[in-house]
């Protein structure tokens, strides 16, 4: 059972260390590789910490 439910807020540092995918609002999905986020279809790459507003599920 995940010490986490739906609704908990994350920081950066909780994210890099727990999360290994997200979803953002525009239900994209992308891949946690430490402080960088991988779209998991275009592999752009992009900085965790520019998309923490944009970032739904983890």
């Amino acid at each position: 059972m995940s010490k986490y439910k739906m609704g908990d807020e994350f920081s950066l540092d909780e994210i890099m260390k727990s999360g290994k995918d997200f979803s953002t609002f525009e239900l994209k999905g992308y891949q946690i590789e430490g402080n960088t986020a991988i779209h998991s279809e275009t592999q752009e790459a992009i900085l965790l910490q520019n998309m923490l507003d944009e970032i739904r599920n983890v």
